[in-house]
């Protein structure tokens, strides 16, 4: 699914399911939301450039739907400019929300996978 974020066509912004990435069953907490969200340069998908990989994690309350700013988060704050003139596919994986234990969409820095998922 392409979103609307295309940089006068020279990139293209894809919703992709997390859940594939995960060995969890769905009663287990894996700290990953439903979606995350790639952006890749044309010259990277057409195969005429290779390119470089980054992933990037998002602070805390960061999300794309947690944070006040959305999806300008992704689309406004000059990372796909900066992945199309240099040639990066950038990963913008997501932290999922639970009231108890990631009440602000962090990465589980802290351990809190291991204490809903004990084996």
């Amino acid at each position: 699914m392409d979103l609307n974020w295309e940089k006068d066509k020279k990139g293209v912004l894809r919703k992709f399911s997390q859940f594939s990435l995960t060995e969890a069953s769905i009663f287990d907490w894996h700290g990953l939301d439903d979606f995350g969200y790639v952006f890749y340069p044309k010259q990277c998908a057409d195969g005429t450039t290779i390119c470089k990989l980054h992933i990037h994690f998002h602070g805390c309350t960061a999300t794309l739907l947690s944070s006040s700013n959305g999806y300008n988060y992704i689309t406004k704050y000059g990372f796909n400019e900066y992945a199309i003139s240099n040639n990066i596919i950038i990963v913008f994986p997501q932290a999922r929300f639970n009231l108890i234990y990631n009440q602000n969409n962090c990465w589980d820095f802290y351990g809190y996978s291991s204490i809903l998922n004990p084996n």
